[in-house]
């Protein structure tokens, strides 16, 4: 039976680059995003391409319904899931009172709730045949505090933490875990937080970049993975470094260009 990844936000970004790296080795693939547009494009592409299947689910993992329409697709559909990739997510930027509360909480319902409940699933299926990988898409701004992207940073340590926690939890199941840790990538994701660029140091890498590195995870059933050497040394070093410290040094990274988006 053809193997399947389940692959979340697959529409653009390192979604769609985990989607053709699969289609590239063979895996057929579960697009799952809310633009159905660009799902079917990428699908049609990904077929041509790598002669695999691609199958098109446009829902929103922000909403209940749409989490359980994807567990339901899978669990009623004779298709092996081997991968599940959870890339969906999206972030926001500035002071947190002055941010639309809403929208703050559909983020928090994202990237934290819907990646919980899809693990839960998966993890379920994958234990009983003893089988299966699950990637979470974190970020280096769950490593510490993130003044003025307070929300998202926090929803980030909870990606982090709970996958570490989950993957020891399933240690000599078969069952692995994957904890991805990217600084910034070149994705729309700064465009989506309102950031008009990056006020960073650090290097911003490829999409290709960033995947390559999973899969030599994937590969050699590593389970952390912080692609990049500064990212690396910013890890290494904030293990020592006291939380003020690292939420001062956040703050000045962080500090939006529009400083409008400040005034209080």
């Amino acid at each position: 039976m053809q193997e399947f990844a389940v692959i979340t936000g697959a529409s653009s970004g390192l979604g769609e680059e985990f989607a053709r790296t699969f289609a590239s080795r063979g895996v057929s693939t579960v697009l799952v995003a809310r633009s159905e547009d660009k799902l079917t494009e990428l699908s049609t592409k990904l077929q041509a391409q790598f002669n695999t299947n691609a199958i098109v689910l446009p829902l929103d993992l922000a909403e209940p319904a749409g989490r359980k329409t994807l567990v339901k697709f899978c669990n009623t559909n004779a298709i092996s899931i081997r991968y599940l990739v959870n890339s969906a997510g999206f972030g926001s930027m500035g002071l947190f009172t002055k941010l639309d509360l809403a929208r703050e909480l559909k983020m928090t319902e994202l990237n934290c709730t819907a990646l919980q409940e899809l693990c839960y699933s998966f993890a379920k299926m994958f234990l009983k045949d003893g089988n299966g990988t699950i990637i979470n898409i974190a970020s280096m701004s769950g490593f510490q505090p993130t003044p003025f992207m307070a929300s998202y940073g926090a929803t980030k340590s909870f990606v982090i933490n709970f996958s570490i926690a989950l993957r020891w939890e399933l240690a000599k199941t078969g069952v692995n875990v994957i904890t991805v840790c990217p600084g910034p990538v070149s994705t729309n994701f700064f465009a989506g937080a309102g950031i008009k660029r990056p006020n960073v140091f650090m290097k911003v890498h490829s999409t290709d970049f960033v995947v390559g590195k999973v899969f030599k995870a994937v590969d050699s059933k590593r389970s952390f993975v912080i692609p990049g050497l500064v990212n690396k040394f910013f890890y290494y070093s904030g293990l020592v470094a006291p939380m003020s410290l690292k939420a001062y040094i956040a703050s000045k990274v962080f500090f939006p260009k529009d400083t409008s988006a400040v005034k209080f």
